[in-house]
């Protein structure tokens, strides 16, 4: 690997970092539920990112970190 493609992955790298105290995001997630791969609109939910994968019902938003997961069926308005 060059020094160019090592800086390039560098740069990158720092571009694309979460905010701090933010969990890495990716608008091609692969979704936990329906294990596809797909695009998702991304969405600001109580002050943190959260992916709304319309071809994933019923649920309605989980947070990219999936350790919370929203089961209400999308009563918070995500």
């Amino acid at each position: 690997m060059s020094t160019t493609e090592v800086e390039t992955m560098t740069a990158r790298a720092v571009a694309f970092a979460p905010a701090p105290g933010r969990s890495r995001w990716s608008l091609a997630a692969r979704c936990p539920f329906c294990g596809y791969t797909h695009l998702h609109s991304v969405h600001r939910w109580a002050g943190a990112p959260v992916v709304k994968a319309a071809r994933c019902c019923p649920w309605r938003a989980y947070r990219v970190r999936v350790t919370t997961v929203d089961l209400t069926g999308g009563a918070s308005d995500a």
